[in-house]
């Protein structure tokens, strides 16, 4: 399993994919706060292509990365 930058998914360009596992990763930055309902909208569309989607934002990525990996590892863990 590896994932990839820049992955496009429908109409859409996701930030890191994983297509053995269908997992997205989404590093959200300030703007996505704006964008709330966007977001989620294009995330039910991911999902429906068979993508599970996981967001982090950018301050966690920066000031707690292992949090944001941790995050990651759990979406990969089978419940």
């Amino acid at each position: 399993m590896g994932f990839r930058r820049q992955v496009v998914i429908g109409e859409y360009i996701v930030d890191f994919c994983a297509h053995s596992v269908k997992l997205v990763v989404e590093v959200d930055g300030d703007y996505h706060e704006q964008r709330a309902r966007l977001d989620a909208r294009r995330q039910r569309r991911i999902e429906r292509a068979g993508y599970r989607v996981v967001r982090v934002s950018h301050e966690l990525v920066v000031h707690g990365t292992l949090e944001a990996v941790a995050r990651v590892v759990a979406a990969l863990t089978p419940s």
